[in-house]
């Protein structure tokens, strides 16, 4: 079945992952008794060769975030945050403003944004316990924090409370961005380069 799935042009990422389900299925049907064994345990999934990720180099970035600073200074400071943290999208748009500790200079990540799927929505999940981290910042990325604070006090007409997101949707702070919407306003801000 992967060799087929494979001639008929899948990747080995998609193979791998229609396996990961058929397995699963065929395991869940022999823990109820429907079946004696799970006959995909024997099958060979296709390997997975990963490249090297390409990263933007400093003046890349400089310049992507110039490009979106003309369009959107909301979406340049978020890309100044990303690039000066290494923080995740759904990190980014996790944190609160208690997260944030400007005098030490540093964002306490913990917490992620993610969409939960049909029914659940949006949802702020915890990040696993082992990926928990203060993150240190300074500089450009100070600046864009501030920034950024100072909008969301405008949203609010003056304070902001400590469980405002950073980056929300609503006056108040409450509401998170979705992933998605988020990462297409980018792509738009960033004149398509993200």
């Amino acid at each position: 079945m992967y060799a087929s799935m494979k001639r008929n042009g899948a990747t080995p990422a998609w193979i791998r992952r229609c396996a990961t389900v058929l397995s699963r299925a065929l395991t869940y049907a022999r823990k109820s008794g429907v079946i004696a064994s799970n006959p995909s345990q024997d099958a060979s999934r296709p390997r997975l060769v990963q490249g090297k990720p390409y990263s933007l180099t400093s003046d890349e970035v400089q310049e992507l975030i110039d490009e979106a600073r003309k369009r959107d200074a909301e979406i340049a400071d978020a890309i100044e945050i990303i690039a000066g943290t290494g923080l995740r999208k759904g990190e980014l748009l996790g944190l609160r403003v208690a997260d944030i500790n400007l005098e030490a200079g540093e964002l306490h990540v913990a917490w992620a944004i993610s969409d939960g799927g049909k029914g659940v929505g949006v949802v702020r999940k915890p990040t696993k316990r082992s990926d928990w981290r203060d993150v240190p910042f300074r500089g450009s990325v100070k600046a864009a924090i501030e920034r950024q604070l100072e909008r969301g006090r405008d949203r609010a007409e003056g304070m902001l409370r400590r469980d405002s997101y950073l980056f929300s949707l609503d006056a108040g702070g409450v509401m998170p961005h979705r992933p998605d919407t988020f990462s297409d306003r980018l792509a738009a801000r960033a004149g398509g380069r993200w």
